[in-house]
């Protein structure tokens, strides 16, 4: 065709331009439409996946998995002890007090004993697979293990430890643990109650409210101790929105002041002797709430 002239010219290249423009201009607005979007999108979905999280409530009565909080804290078990527990505990205490005996537990940061971290008031976190079950415990930050439908090794081949070894089975709806070779290296409350390498723990966990409430009666054996053995009973409320949280021994911790049972307004309950249940260095860093 016909040469065009410059004035055509300089016209067809500003509408190529401005249509240039025009659909950068379109497509950075559909960018921020579905970044927006897919924000909302996420949020939504996240939102909605807590809500699940928090409302849902497995009927399985043998599935336990989850995190629980004990509903009411108690230092002082106050078992049966008999003529040489009651003078190895009294002496304890004084030491403590006095500055002449040490509570290896707290200060080296040691590992609690099996009725100790059960009565803890800080959560703990209860994980299952086939053949074994995990109980993280966030004061002190250590795991229970429990054998699953396994027996217990012959004594000769296992070392005592603080937390023993563990063995479980489902009766029904209720798992038995059955606990033994301690070391007789921790107490058994906070308040000083003694052990021995012949402490024998038996527990009977089961869901109680339709899974919203956790029960443990645990019996406690050991005759170097106790005129008998002796049960004691605590419950855990679930809690889905609870994270297990890290512990440093020396750290702050967190607050647990709301716990019912928890005397102390620092989390600490009086005349805590040992058995490291309770910790002084603690501070108001988590936002969850303890039951009440």
């Amino acid at each position: 065709g016909p040469p065009q002239s410059p004035e055509r010219a300089r016209r067809i290249r500003g509408v190529t331009v401005s249509v240039q423009a025009v659909r950068l201009a379109l497509a950075a607005v559909a960018l921020v439409a579905a970044i927006t979007l897919s924000s909302i999108g996420t949020d939504s979905a996240m939102a909605a996946e807590a809500a699940i999280r928090v409302q849902a409530v497995s009927k399985d009565p043998r599935d336990i998995s989850g995190v629980w909080w004990i509903e009411r804290y108690n230092a002082d078990l106050k078992p049966p002890l008999n003529d040489t527990g009651r003078q190895l505990h009294e002496e304890l205490v004084r030491g403590i007090a006095d500055g002449s005996a040490v509570d290896p537990v707290r200060k080296y940061c040691l590992p609690q004993g099996v009725v100790g971290s059960m009565a803890s008031p800080y959560p703990l976190e209860i994980m299952q697979t086939p053949g074994m079950m995990a109980i993280l415990l966030e004061s002190h930050h250590t795991p229970r293990l429990i054998h699953m439908d396994a027996p217990h090794p012959p004594e000769a081949d296992y070392a005592p430890s603080y937390r023993g070894h563990s063995v479980g089975r489902w009766e029904r709806d209720t798992l038995v643990i059955d606990t033994v070779y301690f070391n007789g290296a921790v107490t058994l409350d906070a308040v000083g109650h003694p052990t021995s390498d012949k402490l024998h723990v038996m527990e009977r966990i089961r869901k109680l409210d339709g899974g919203k409430r956790l029960e443990n009666v645990i019996t406690v054996e050991d005759p170097d101790y106790y005129r008998e053995p002796f049960t004691l009973r605590l419950t855990y409320a679930w809690r889905p929105d609870v994270d297990i949280q890290e512990w440093a021994c020396g750290e702050p911790h967190r607050d647990i002041a709301g716990v019912p049972g928890v005397t102390d307004g620092r989390g600490t309950p009086p005349s805590a002797a040992s058995g490291s249940i309770a910790d002084s260095s603690l501070s108001r860093r988590s936002d969850a709430k303890p039951p009440l």
